[in-house]
């Protein structure tokens, strides 16, 4: 008679293996994400800036756009941009001090 209960060592090891990568695999996707939103952020502030400069020039013989074009055009860019600097900085703490059971969809589905 077997007094030993039954354990399958090769299985444990092989699902703490999957966890171990899907834990590596999810903080690699969020540090991707993080890396993307500020990309972002830079085509954002390129565009604003580009705004600015239209802006600046609505009145002078240099102006291509009026400012209703203009505001047309860029209208969402201020608002999408601090969006995405909102997004970036509550993110980047928890990225910094990344841990598994960390979380990052309720400060996703906050900013939403």
């Amino acid at each position: 008679e077997n007094f030993l209960p039954e354990y399958d060592f090769i299985r444990e090891y092989e699902e703490s293996a999957d966890d171990a990568n899907l834990l590596k695999m999810r903080e690699r996707a969020i540090r991707g994400f993080l890396a993307q939103e500020e990309t972002f952020i830079k085509y954002l502030e390129h565009l604003e800036k580009l705004m600015e400069k239209f802006s600046s020039l609505v009145n002078s013989k240099d102006s291509i756009l009026t400012q209703q074009e203009i505001a047309s055009i860029f209208s969402n860019v201020p608002k999408i941009l601090n969006v995405h600097r909102e997004c970036v900085l509550q993110l980047t703490p928890k990225v910094q001090n990344w841990s598994h059971p960390e979380t990052v969809g309720p400060t996703l589905k906050e900013l939403v």
